[in-house]
C-alpha cells in the first residue's frame, strides 16, 4: 500500500480538527478519558504512516450475547484501529437498520471499525456494499442459549418503555419472562442467523462466521482466525497476550472499547445453559425449527 506524503497526512489532520473530528472526540473526552487519548494517537501515528494493514474498514456483525464485546475489546488492541460511530437516525440505528451515510465517520485515511446487530435485509447488504467495508465476522450463538441471555440481561438492565419489545421482567414470573424471550429470539434471531449465513455463503471472502461455541472451545484458535482474515499481523503468543489483558479487564466490569464508555454487559452463561430455564414449552417450541438449529449447528 502507497504512504501518503507528510504534508498531505498533516493537511488532512488539520482539516479533520476543525470539522466533525473533534466534535465526536469530545463526547468521548466527556466519557471515556482513556479511550479519547488513545484514539487520537493512533489515528495521527496512522495518518503519519505508522501502520500498513491492508483492510481500513472492518465490521463485526453479531448476534447479541454472541461473545462480540470479547472480540471489539481484542480489536481495541490492535494498534491503529480505532471504534468509530455509526452515523444516523436513533431510531433506525436501535432498529438496526443501516442509512445512506452511516459510515460517514469511516476515514479511507484510517483505520476503522464497529460492532453491530443490523439485520440481513436487502437494503442493509446493499448500503454495506456500496460503504466500502471490506471484511466482516459475523458471529452468532445457540438461539436457545440466546433467550435465557437475553432474558438475563434484561432483568438486570430493563428496556426503556419506548425501546422495542419492552417488557418489564421484574413485573412476571420467571418462565413467563424466558418464554417471551424464547418467542422473540424465534420469529427475529433465527431468520437473523439464517440470513448472514446464506450472505456469507454468497460471498465467502468478504465474510468470516464464526460461533460463540467455536471461541469457548479455543479461543487462541479461533482469534488466530479473526487475526488472519483481517491480516491484523499478529502471532499466537501475541493474541494470547492480548486475550489475557482483554480478559482481565473485563472480569473488572468494563468495556474498555466502548464509545459510550459503559460497563462490560457480558454474562457467563456457557453453552448448553438453556437446559436450566427452559419449560417444556420452551423445549417444544425450538423442537418446531430443529430443522434450523441443525443447519446452525446445533441439536437436541
Amino acid at each position: 500500500m502507497n504512504q501518503i506524503p507528510f504534508k498531505e497526512n498533516l493537511k488532512f489532520i488539520l482539516r479533520k480538527l476543525v470539522k466533525k473530528y473533534l466534535y465526536y472526540r469530545f463526547i468521548d473526552l466527556l466519557i471515556n478519558r482513556k479511550k479519547f487519548f488513545r484514539d487520537i494517537k493512533e489515528d495521527i501515528k496512522t495518518l503519519l504512516g505508522k501502520y500498513n494493514y491492508p483492510y481500513r474498514k472492518i465490521l463485526i456483525i453479531a448476534l447479541p450475547k454472541s461473545g462480540s464485546t470479547w472480540v471489539e475489546n481484542f480489536i481495541y488492541k490492535i494498534n491503529g484501529y480505532v471504534a468509530r460511530r455509526i452515523w444516523g437516525d436513533e431510531e433506525k440505528i436501535l432498529r438496526h437498520q443501516l442509512q445512506e451515510g452511516s459510515f460517514k465517520n469511516f476515514s479511507d485515511k484510517l483505520y476503522s471499525y464497529a460492532k453491530l446487530h443490523i439485520d440481513p435485509t436487502p437494503e442493509n447488504i446493499e448500503l454495506l456494499n456500496k460503504s466500502g467495508i471490506e471484511k466482516i465476522l459475523i458471529l452468532y450463538r445457540d438461539p436457545r442459549d440466546v433467550a435465557v441471555s437475553r432474558y438475563f440481561h434484561f432483568l438486570k438492565y430493563p428496556k426503556r418503555p419506548w425501546e422495542p419489545h419492552y417488557l418489564d421482567y421484574h413485573s412476571i414470573p420467571k418462565a413467563d419472562g424466558i418464554s417471551h424471550s424464547v418467542d422473540l429470539i424465534i420469529d427475529e434471531l433465527v431468520p437473523w442467523i439464517d440470513g448472514w449465513l446464506e450472505e456469507a455463503k454468497r460471498n465467502p471472502d468478504k465474510y468470516l462466521v464464526l460461533r460463540y461455541e467455536d471461541i469457548l472451545a479455543d479461543k487462541i484458535e479461533a482469534f488466530s482466525k479473526i487475526v488472519q482474515f483481517f491480516k491484523l499481523g499478529k502471532s499466537k503468543e501475541e493474541i494470547e497476550k492480548i486475550l489475557d489483558e482483554v480478559d482481565r479487564e473485563m472480569k473488572k466490569g468494563f468495556n474498555l472499547k466502548s464509545t459510550a464508555g459503559n460497563k462490560s454487559t457480558f454474562r457467563k452463561g456457557g453453552s448448553g445453559d438453556w437446559k436450566n430455564h427452559f419449560s417444556e414449552r420452551d423445549i417444544e417450541k425450538f423442537k418446531q425449527i430443529e430443522e434450523k438449529l441443525n443447519k446452525f449447528g446445533y441439536y437436541f
